[in-house]
């Protein structure tokens, strides 16, 4: 962020913008974010600054306070059945990592399959579980509710940063990415997608 924002002060070097893109902008940290309100708020007449995320939920309010959020929808769907179709992704993710507290595999093999159907919406899934990846490392490393995204989930969130473990985080995070870019590839997701879910399960077993 710190290098993003000393690049907005260099005036393009061709054309009359400077654009920046920020992909998964629901792993910024909240230090992050805050060193970057200013510039969102008065960026240089020259530079256009996209943030991408899943939801709106990725945001923090006094970011988004400063953003025109823009929605962009499946080319086979009508806003109706897109958020109909979000709303029961963020359920299925959340049964999901609820399930982790009871180490019940059967949640996991049902959101592989659900995905598997729902393949246009890859994004949208890996996004909302690296939404709640996020929550559960950073609740590990700082215990304060206001920093999460799914509030609304804490008792979850509490118990499984309770048994998560920081180098198994780093694995799922690696292979989140790693997920979104074989999906572009029209690889199997569905398989890719379980190794995910794999990696979460031991990230947050018991730790010693």
């Amino acid at each position: 962020i710190k290098q993003l924002m000393e690049q907005t002060t260099i005036p393009p070097q061709s054309g009359k913008y400077k654009v920046f893109i920020i992909d998964e902008v629901h792993m910024l940290s909240q230090a992050a974010f805050n060193a970057f309100l200013k510039t969102l708020e008065e960026p240089p007449s020259n530079t256009v600054i996209l943030l991408l995320a899943g939801n709106a939920g990725a945001f923090l309010p006094t970011v988004l306070s400063r953003c025109v959020k823009i929605a962009f929808l499946p080319e086979d769907g009508g806003r109706e059945g897109t958020e109909a179709s979000m709303e029961e992704l963020r359920g299925e993710v959340r049964r999901f990592m609820e399930s982790l507290e009871r180490d019940d595999i059967q949640d996991m093999i049902r959101l592989t399959g659900y995905a598997g159907k729902n393949k246009p919406l890859y994004r949208a899934f890996l996004d909302e579980i690296s939404t709640w990846v996020r929550d559960i490392l950073v609740y590990k490393t700082s215990p304060v509710p206001a920093l999460l995204i799914h509030k609304d989930a804490l008792s979850t969130v509490r118990t499984l940063s309770g048994r998560a473990s920081y180098e198994q985080g780093g694995r799922v995070l690696e292979l989140l990415s790693k997920t979104r870019r074989m999906a572009e590839l029209n690889v199997n997701f569905e398989q890719a997608l379980s190794q995910v879910l794999f990696a979460i399960r031991r990230m947050v077993q018991e730790v010693s």
